[in-house]
């Protein structure tokens, strides 16, 4: 599959101005995968680009993890783990959608003007950790 890169925010529409203006920015996605074994904050393969807004953020664990008592993800940057949200525990399959608590959610409405590496901590508390996979999906627009 061939690939295309623009520079953005990108607008689509066939009426720029006026009362009939129809022009939106254009949702843009990106996904990486982790497992058991990522730990401490590290780097996801997911860059955002500079000033832009985060509008959902999607964990999708295809295999528990088993640490016995929980394991809790924090999404966030190398500064701040948990700059743009957090899920309580990971050890069900399934998807969840991050629900960001009022600090959070005025930081995913604006990133900054330089690009985010998105950064993950997960802590789990319990036996050791012997297995877990799952995928974060952050759907953002640039403003």
């Amino acid at each position: 599959m061939a690939t295309t890169t623009f520079s953005g925010p990108i607008k689509a529409g066939t009426v720029r101005e006026g009362a009939s203006a129809n022009t939106g920015g254009v949702v843009l996605t990106q996904t990486d995968t982790f497992t058991f074994s990522d730990t401490g904050a590290f780097a996801t393969d997911i860059i955002l680009p500079a000033s832009s807004q985060i509008i959902d953020q999607m964990v999708d664990v295809t295999t528990v993890w088993d640490s016995g008592t929980s394991d809790a993800l924090e999404i966030g940057t190398s500064a701040d783990p948990d700059a743009y949200g957090d899920v309580a525990d990971i050890q069900s399959a399934g998807r969840t959608l991050v629900d960001p608590d009022a600090t959070q959610g005025a930081a995913i409405d604006d990133i900054g003007t330089s690009d985010v590496t998105v950064y993950l901590k997960i802590t789990s508390a319990g036996s050791a950790v012997s297995q877990g996979a799952a995928r974060l999906t952050v759907t953002y627009r640039q403003v």
